[in-house]
């Protein structure tokens, strides 16, 4: 007769067998999962972990000559010594401590291509949806014992802004979306957790986000040739978008500000074109990282173009839109365009095309393979919420960002049985946990 573990062991029971797991990975693993926390949890300890787990990782000598030696990283040592070299050239500091950063983040991705195994690919999922309902719970007492300090009654949760908090949530209802589909033993669970998050979306209060994650979801689900949860998506997004058309004075749809979607789309329009203006003066190479934060806030205060750190400067940083500097284009091409001019953005094309071609060739030219349609859905997202926002330009969303790309890196072989990525531990003392029906 198998005998019943207790809930609370047996949750204990895979708390530590996977804190064990995470321990005994690779030092590039470990960083990478390390510098994830960091990422969600603060965005000051997002920058840190990046600059000292990056210059650590950098400091042996075999893994740097390994990263140099791989053709795939030449476009992106290219890229970010071009913004470097622009930025330095036209007094963008800030772009210049930017493209440091990125140096450091694509040392930490790269390392973290080159052990990712499969069983690593989950145990990252695991950590992204775990930091999700904890997230969520921050969100909840924030709204509704401490009341969101945002002017418009968003959560943030532990991010910088709602709107990076609802970019992170979109991640977390793709991930669930995607253990849906292969892991159908966790059904339950991953259901939980999806509906934990789209609460959550709510919450923050995001509109755009809202498109990526039902895009990648989607796409997702579709490579995987999953019709049946395709279609449970599209009847769930179908009510949603029916019940805000028919109810658009529901509390819970208010944080969604619903009645104000033209006016949040027009004031779009004046950051596009000065975007567009500026890529048309240096259209080539454009002005480097945060380009048009640089040239806004010069143009805010002269002491800034005199001295680049004075008190004037750190007040603008901290309180960026009140002082008429003007953040990024809210617009991910224009983005690039104004950042990085025709070069730089062409570069960097040519550097997401080659990491993606070569997460396809390794994974058997398949794109059915689950770990290629999570990998679609993802870059589907980032594009669709890239449209009218830019939210991958946080300093903590850029780190999860691209962590959560590099994790798609597997080989085939080590990709096998996707259907069976929960581990076969044996519980402590021979006991087998059966749940309540």
């Amino acid at each position: 007769m198998v005998r019943r573990m207790k809930l609370v062991n047996f949750v204990q029971h895979k708390v530590h067998t996977y804190c064990t797991r995470v321990f005994n990975m690779d030092i590039e693993c470990r960083a990478a999962f390390f510098v994830l926390a960091c990422s969600l949890i603060n965005m000051f300890l997002s920058v840190l972990s990046v600059f000292a787990v990056g210059a650590y990782l950098l400091f042996n000598k075999k893994r740097f000559t390994a990263i140099r030696s791989d053709n795939n990283n030449l476009f992106a040592f290219a890229f970010v010594a071009l913004t470097l070299i622009v930025a330095l050239f036209y007094g963008n500091f800030l772009g210049v401590l930017v493209s440091l950063f990125v140096f450091f983040a694509f040392v930490i991705m790269m390392s973290f291509c080159s052990k990712i195994t499969r069983k690593i690919f989950e145990d990252f999922i695991t950590l992204y949806l775990s930091y999700s309902v904890f997230a969520f719970i921050v969100a909840v007492v924030e709204k509704f014992i401490f009341g969101a300090k945002d002017s418009v009654y968003r959560s943030s949760s532990t991010f910088l802004n709602p709107l990076y908090y609802s970019y992170f949530i979109a991640f977390a209802v793709i991930f669930c979306a995607y253990r849906l589909a292969v892991l159908p033993r966790w059904k339950a669970m991953n259901v939980a957790v999806l509906l934990i998050n789209v609460f959550a979306m709510l919450l923050s209060g995001g509109r755009m986000p809202w498109m990526g994650m039902f895009a990648g979801t989607l796409i997702t689900l579709m490579l995987c040739r999953k019709y049946k949860l395709v279609a449970i998506f599209s009847g769930g997004i179908f009510l949603m978008v029916l019940t805000a058309i028919l109810f658009p004075d529901l509390e819970i749809l208010r944080a969604l500000r619903l009645d104000s979607i033209t006016s949040g789309y027009t004031s779009r329009i004046p950051y596009w074109n000065m975007a567009l203006e500026g890529f048309g003066k240096q259209p080539l190479f454009g002005k480097g990282f945060l380009g048009m934060l640089n040239d806004t806030m010069k143009s805010s205060s002269e002491s800034i173009s005199k001295v680049p750190f004075s008190l004037d400067f750190a007040k603008m940083l901290t309180n960026v839109k009140n002082s008429g500097a003007k953040l990024h284009a809210h617009n991910i091409i224009f983005d690039c365009l104004y950042n990085f001019g025709i070069f730089g953005t062409m570069i960097l094309a040519l550097c997401l095309l080659r990491y993606c071609t070569h997460m396809y060739r390794d994974l058997g030219y398949n794109s059915s393979n689950p770990h290629i349609a999570l990998l679609a859905g993802i870059l589907v997202a980032i594009g669709v919420n890239g449209i009218l926002d830019n939210q991958i330009i946080g300093p903590q969303t850029s780190v999860f960002t691209i962590l959560i790309f590099s994790m798609c890196a597997i080989k085939e072989e080590k990709s096998r049985n996707v259907n069976t990525v929960e581990a076969r531990q044996k519980p402590p003392s021979g006991k087998v946990y059966i749940p309540h029906k």
